[in-house]
């Protein structure tokens, strides 16, 4: 299947074998900014500018799930734990929320960073080794504890919004993108808060990257 974000705020899935529309999934009243499948492949998450999350069910192909409703500005972007029960969502009213998906209520208070007013655009959970629980989930300019929902590091480097990040598989290094058009940001977990590393080039805010596990971790673009 190939699943698809409309600029109008539905949702498309393809059957890729064929290219014939499986369904359309409606609900989102505004354009959606992010869609993420769950572990099992058998939830979609989808963040939108109407200030809401929903969850979808693809074995159904039907309406909403459930819908998150809390954030007061554009929801970003959402990522689900390992677990199958809670996903974690960030938004440019500045925090993070960790919701239950049975209830769709939100679990605990808003996860912010003292100081810190900038929309978060991004966030991305940490590997962990054998354990399913992740042991933090990266955004905007630091990392939170998963279990605590509190700032417990925070990077420097970039000049402007950070809109993309992501972790080599061991969990141990991170690469971040920004609109600052300067560079590629690494960061060892070791060595926080300051990128050991950058790839200067004008970066936008559709940078991709991926850890190639076969090349010594070499990162492309």
């Amino acid at each position: 299947k190939l699943i698809s974000g409309l600029f109008g705020g539905s949702i498309r899935i393809l059957d890729t074998a064929t290219w014939e529309q499986i369904a359309v999934l409606e609900g989102h009243t505004k354009v959606l900014t992010a869609i993420t499948l769950s572990h099992n492949n058998r939830l979609l998450a989808s963040a939108s500018r109407d200030d809401t999350a929903r969850l979808w069910d693809l074995d159904t192909c039907t309406t909403s799930h459930q819908t998150m409703r809390g954030h007061t500005n554009w929801v970003r972007d959402a990522v689900h734990l390992p677990d199958g029960r809670q996903i974690i969502t960030c938004s440019n009213d500045g925090s993070l929320r960790l919701w239950d998906l049975e209830s769709s209520t939100q679990l605990g208070d808003d996860w912010r960073d003292e100081g810190e007013k900038a929309e978060v655009n991004t966030i991305t959970l940490s590997p962990n080794g054998k354990s399913p629980r992740p042991r933090d989930v990266s955004g905007l300019r630091g990392l939170w504890g998963v279990e605590t929902g509190k700032v417990i590091s925070r990077w420097t480097g970039h000049a402007s919004h950070v809109w993309s990040v992501c972790w080599s598989p061991d969990g141990e290094r991170l690469v971040s993108g920004s609109l600052d058009g300067k560079s590629v940001g690494c960061y060892e977990r070791r060595n926080f808060p300051g990128a050991n590393r950058d790839w200067p080039g004008g970066v936008c805010r559709d940078l991709l990257a991926r850890w190639n596990e076969d090349c010594d971790g070499r990162i492309s673009q």
